[in-house]
């Protein structure tokens, strides 16, 4: 992988296949305050945005209303309550042994996400392997969100590697849109269950992260 040292990965649709759980929560959400269904052509637009751009999407407000927050609030109960009630949350296939693998190999392991703190305190309750992560950099309602550049160039600055030293996994457009703008030049695609179309501008498409072990 030339000079990596790093594999930095984005969360929901990457390492934790929840599309079906989002989709739901925020459908919900705009059947509650705007009465029509959130459209496919809405998720493909919005997806990989912080919660907050599409609450006030929905909402019609400025990002920095309170009532965009309240709503954020309101629509990550319902997708935890709709995790918890579909069993046992699961990495994405290979995750683990990818994991255990590049840090043998000497790598650091970063976490670069959209989704909000509470989330990702959710996620490492339920997946204590998330502890071998050497950063997680998650939205914290002040950096442009993705496609913008700017949540893995912080990411870098947290594992002291500039961007063309890590390797970047990402699911959506606007995910692998913000890691390119980053000018990471290592961008993999993850195919997950929702079966994404493939990317210009990335390295590969994987399916399960076991199969990225032989570039390590």
């Amino acid at each position: 992988m030339n000079n990596a040292k790093a594999l930095v990965f984005d969360c929901n649709g990457t390492l934790f296949w929840d599309s079906r759980f989002n989709l739901a929560a925020w459908n919900e959400i705009s059947l509650r305050y705007r009465g029509v269904p959130y459209s496919e052509e809405e998720m493909a637009r919005l997806d990989g945005r912080t919660s907050g751009v599409t609450a006030a999407y929905f909402l019609g407000l400025p990002l920095e209303d309170p009532k965009v927050n309240e709503v954020v609030d309101e629509k990550e109960d319902l997708y935890a309550r709709l995790c918890l009630t579909a069993g046992s949350p699961s990495l994405a296939p290979g995750a683990v042994e990818l994991f255990d693998q590049a840090k043998k190999n000497g790598y650091l392991l970063a976490i670069a996400t959209s989704a909000p703190k509470r989330n990702m305190d959710m996620y490492r309750s339920w997946w204590p392997v998330l502890e071998l992560m050497d950063a997680i950099v998650c939205d914290d309602g002040k950096r442009r969100g993705k496609p913008m550049p700017d949540i893995y160039l912080d990411t870098c600055k947290a594992l002291g590697h500039g961007p063309r030293s890590v390797v970047v996994f990402e699911d959506s457009l606007q995910g692998i849109q913000a890691a390119l703008s980053a000018q990471v030049d290592q961008v993999w695609q993850v195919v997950n269950d929702t079966h994404p179309a493939p990317i210009a501008g990335v390295r590969g498409r994987l399916s399960d992260f076991r199969e990225f072990i032989p570039f390590l």
